[in-house]
Protein backbone atom coordinates (compact mmCIF):
# COMPACT_ATOMS: atom_id res chain seq x y z
CA UNK A 1 0.00 0.00 0.00
CA UNK A 2 3.02 2.28 0.85
CA UNK A 3 4.05 1.45 -2.55
CA UNK A 4 0.78 3.00 -4.24
CA UNK A 5 0.94 5.92 -1.86
CA UNK A 6 4.69 6.71 -3.30
CA UNK A 7 4.01 6.69 -7.12
CA UNK A 8 2.30 9.65 -7.90
CA UNK A 9 5.40 11.62 -5.99
CA UNK A 10 7.37 9.54 -8.65
CA UNK A 11 5.40 10.68 -11.40
CA UNK A 12 5.58 13.95 -10.30
CA UNK A 13 9.18 14.25 -9.87
CA UNK A 14 9.51 12.33 -12.92
CA UNK A 15 7.79 14.88 -14.90
CA UNK A 16 9.43 17.66 -13.18
CA UNK A 17 12.37 16.25 -14.23
CA UNK A 18 12.02 15.64 -18.05
CA UNK A 19 10.39 18.99 -17.72
CA UNK A 20 12.84 20.79 -16.83
CA UNK A 21 15.57 18.96 -19.03
CA UNK A 22 13.69 19.89 -22.35
CA UNK A 23 13.27 23.54 -20.84
CA UNK A 24 16.78 24.06 -20.09
CA UNK A 25 18.12 23.03 -23.35
CA UNK A 26 20.33 25.39 -24.77
CA UNK A 27 19.12 28.42 -26.42
CA UNK A 28 20.56 30.10 -29.25
CA UNK A 29 19.84 32.95 -32.29
CA UNK A 30 19.43 30.43 -35.67
CA UNK A 31 21.60 30.44 -38.20
CA UNK A 32 21.08 31.66 -41.76
CA UNK A 33 20.73 29.11 -43.84
CA UNK A 34 19.75 31.52 -46.54
CA UNK A 35 21.54 31.31 -49.80
CA UNK A 36 23.81 28.27 -48.60
CA UNK A 37 23.52 24.65 -50.65
CA UNK A 38 21.67 22.02 -48.87
CA UNK A 39 24.68 20.13 -48.30
CA UNK A 40 26.68 22.92 -46.47
CA UNK A 41 22.66 24.04 -44.19
CA UNK A 42 23.10 19.69 -43.58
CA UNK A 43 26.59 20.21 -42.51
CA UNK A 44 26.32 23.20 -40.68
CA UNK A 45 22.86 21.73 -38.29
CA UNK A 46 25.20 19.02 -37.28
CA UNK A 47 27.14 22.12 -35.46
CA UNK A 48 24.17 23.40 -34.59
CA UNK A 49 22.55 20.75 -33.16
CA UNK A 50 19.45 21.60 -35.37
CA UNK A 51 17.66 19.41 -37.66
CA UNK A 52 16.83 20.30 -41.18
CA UNK A 53 13.50 19.47 -43.03
CA UNK A 54 12.49 20.10 -46.80
CA UNK A 55 8.91 21.63 -47.17
CA UNK A 56 9.22 22.32 -51.01
CA UNK A 57 11.28 23.20 -54.18
CA UNK A 58 10.63 26.23 -55.81
CA UNK A 59 11.79 27.39 -59.97
CA UNK A 60 14.50 29.97 -59.99
CA UNK A 61 17.03 30.78 -62.08
CA UNK A 62 18.79 33.49 -60.04
CA UNK A 63 20.20 31.03 -57.94
CA UNK A 64 22.23 27.64 -58.11
CA UNK A 65 19.81 24.23 -57.79
CA UNK A 66 19.75 23.37 -54.54
CA UNK A 67 20.07 26.88 -52.36
CA UNK A 68 18.20 27.92 -49.69
CA UNK A 69 15.69 30.46 -50.54
CA UNK A 70 13.58 30.48 -47.33
CA UNK A 71 13.82 29.10 -43.57
CA UNK A 72 11.27 29.03 -40.30
CA UNK A 73 12.24 29.72 -37.83
CA UNK A 74 14.00 32.83 -39.73
CA UNK A 75 17.56 33.77 -39.19
CA UNK A 76 18.46 35.04 -35.70
CA UNK A 77 15.02 33.85 -34.30
CA UNK A 78 15.77 32.30 -30.79
CA UNK A 79 15.89 28.82 -31.07
CA UNK A 80 16.91 25.45 -28.97
CA UNK A 81 18.85 22.77 -29.42
CA UNK A 82 17.37 19.81 -32.00
CA UNK A 83 14.46 22.21 -32.90
CA UNK A 84 13.52 21.90 -36.77
CA UNK A 85 14.19 24.30 -39.02
CA UNK A 86 12.11 24.11 -42.54
CA UNK A 87 13.35 25.12 -45.58
CA UNK A 88 12.47 25.70 -49.07
CA UNK A 89 15.56 25.13 -51.62
CA UNK A 90 15.34 26.60 -55.30
CA UNK A 91 15.35 24.14 -58.36
CA UNK A 92 16.17 25.40 -62.35
CA UNK A 93 13.37 26.67 -64.40
CA UNK A 94 13.17 23.81 -67.02
CA UNK A 95 13.97 25.12 -70.55
CA UNK A 96 11.25 24.86 -73.22
CA UNK A 97 12.49 22.72 -75.79
CA UNK A 98 14.71 24.43 -78.64
CA UNK A 99 12.65 25.08 -81.74
CA UNK A 100 13.71 24.55 -85.27
CA UNK A 101 14.55 27.73 -86.56
CA UNK A 102 16.27 27.16 -89.58
CA UNK A 103 14.14 28.36 -92.88
CA UNK A 104 12.44 31.06 -90.03
CA UNK A 105 12.42 34.41 -91.13
CA UNK A 106 14.55 36.97 -89.22
CA UNK A 107 11.37 38.64 -87.43
CA UNK A 108 9.59 35.85 -86.67
CA UNK A 109 12.51 34.23 -85.49
CA UNK A 110 13.15 37.25 -83.26
CA UNK A 111 9.83 37.48 -81.79
CA UNK A 112 10.85 33.83 -80.68
CA UNK A 113 13.67 34.90 -79.16
CA UNK A 114 11.94 37.89 -76.92
CA UNK A 115 9.14 35.55 -76.00
CA UNK A 116 11.52 33.05 -74.59
CA UNK A 117 13.95 35.34 -72.94
CA UNK A 118 16.75 34.03 -74.93
CA UNK A 119 19.69 36.74 -75.80
CA UNK A 120 21.39 35.30 -79.25
CA UNK A 121 24.27 35.74 -81.11
CA UNK A 122 23.50 37.12 -84.70
CA UNK A 123 25.60 36.11 -87.13
CA UNK A 124 24.99 37.07 -91.16
CA UNK A 125 26.56 34.60 -93.56
CA UNK A 126 26.60 35.12 -97.25
CA UNK A 127 24.46 32.57 -98.77
CA UNK A 128 23.48 33.42 -102.32
CA UNK A 129 20.62 30.22 -102.35
CA UNK A 130 18.84 31.53 -99.61
CA UNK A 131 16.50 33.97 -98.99
CA UNK A 132 17.81 37.06 -97.58
CA UNK A 133 17.19 37.75 -93.79
CA UNK A 134 16.31 33.94 -93.19
CA UNK A 135 18.21 31.58 -90.51
CA UNK A 136 20.10 28.80 -92.38
CA UNK A 137 21.73 27.39 -88.68
CA UNK A 138 21.96 27.32 -85.53
CA UNK A 139 23.73 25.79 -82.50
CA UNK A 140 21.14 24.23 -80.32
CA UNK A 141 19.70 21.29 -81.50
CA UNK A 142 15.44 21.22 -82.17
CA UNK A 143 14.04 19.62 -78.86
CA UNK A 144 16.50 20.17 -77.08
CA UNK A 145 16.08 21.72 -73.03
CA UNK A 146 19.52 21.41 -71.56
CA UNK A 147 21.05 24.74 -72.62
CA UNK A 148 22.32 28.14 -71.93
CA UNK A 149 20.13 30.77 -72.78
CA UNK A 150 23.41 33.26 -73.12
CA UNK A 151 24.91 30.95 -75.45
CA UNK A 152 22.80 30.92 -78.48
CA UNK A 153 24.10 31.04 -82.16
CA UNK A 154 21.98 31.60 -84.61
CA UNK A 155 23.03 32.24 -88.33
CA UNK A 156 21.47 34.35 -90.82
CA UNK A 157 21.81 34.43 -94.80
CA UNK A 158 22.79 37.41 -96.79
CA UNK A 159 23.25 37.63 -100.63
CA UNK A 160 25.80 40.28 -100.97
CA UNK A 161 29.28 38.94 -101.35
CA UNK A 162 30.49 40.82 -98.14
CA UNK A 163 30.90 38.91 -94.97
CA UNK A 164 31.64 40.43 -91.33
CA UNK A 165 33.71 38.06 -89.41
CA UNK A 166 32.01 36.61 -86.42
CA UNK A 167 33.81 36.83 -82.38
CA UNK A 168 35.14 33.34 -82.02
CA UNK A 169 36.85 34.70 -78.86
CA UNK A 170 35.42 32.32 -75.80
CA UNK A 171 33.56 29.89 -77.88
CA UNK A 172 34.33 26.45 -78.28
CA UNK A 173 36.99 25.36 -80.59
CA UNK A 174 35.10 22.34 -81.97
CA UNK A 175 32.08 24.77 -83.01
CA UNK A 176 34.08 27.03 -84.43
CA UNK A 177 36.03 24.75 -86.56
CA UNK A 178 32.09 23.21 -87.67
CA UNK A 179 31.49 26.68 -88.87
CA UNK A 180 34.17 27.32 -90.92
CA UNK A 181 34.23 24.20 -92.36
CA UNK A 182 30.39 24.21 -93.25
CA UNK A 183 30.75 27.84 -94.80
CA UNK A 184 34.45 26.62 -96.89
CA UNK A 185 36.32 28.90 -95.43
CA UNK A 186 39.85 28.80 -94.87
CA UNK A 187 41.60 28.98 -91.13
CA UNK A 188 44.45 27.87 -89.90
CA UNK A 189 44.96 26.82 -86.05
CA UNK A 190 47.62 26.16 -83.26
CA UNK A 191 46.76 22.90 -82.63
CA UNK A 192 44.05 20.45 -82.88
CA UNK A 193 40.32 21.49 -81.79
CA UNK A 194 39.39 19.81 -78.55
CA UNK A 195 35.68 19.09 -76.47
CA UNK A 196 37.33 21.30 -73.57
CA UNK A 197 39.13 24.13 -75.47
CA UNK A 198 38.06 27.66 -76.39
CA UNK A 199 39.92 30.28 -78.88
CA UNK A 200 41.90 32.68 -77.10
CA UNK A 201 43.11 34.81 -80.19
CA UNK A 202 41.64 35.37 -83.81
CA UNK A 203 42.77 36.94 -86.88
CA UNK A 204 41.17 39.11 -88.55
CA UNK A 205 39.87 40.93 -85.53
CA UNK A 206 35.69 40.41 -84.99
CA UNK A 207 33.38 42.31 -87.07
CA UNK A 208 36.08 43.26 -89.63
CA UNK A 209 34.09 43.43 -93.00
CA UNK A 210 35.53 41.74 -96.43
CA UNK A 211 34.67 41.26 -99.72
CA UNK A 212 34.08 37.18 -99.91
CA UNK A 213 36.91 36.81 -102.71
CA UNK A 214 39.35 38.74 -100.79
CA UNK A 215 38.32 37.47 -97.48
CA UNK A 216 42.49 36.25 -96.05
CA UNK A 217 43.08 33.17 -94.14
CA UNK A 218 41.41 33.00 -90.46
CA UNK A 219 44.15 32.45 -87.77
CA UNK A 220 42.90 30.87 -84.15
CA UNK A 221 44.50 30.16 -81.30
CA UNK A 222 42.95 27.39 -78.76
CA UNK A 223 43.97 27.33 -74.89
Amino acid sequence: MKIIYILPFVAAFSGYFLTNFFLKSKAFLAPNLIGLSLHQALKNSKEFNISIKLLDEEENNNFKPETIIYQNPCPEALIKERQTIYIIICKQKQNLPFEKLTLRKLDSLEKWLKNNEIKANLYNVYNPNVSKNVCIGQNIQAGDTNYDKKNVIIYIAQNHEQIVIPSFINRNSLEVVEFLKLYNLKFKTNKKAANKSIVTEQKPLAYSIYNLKDLPEINLNFN
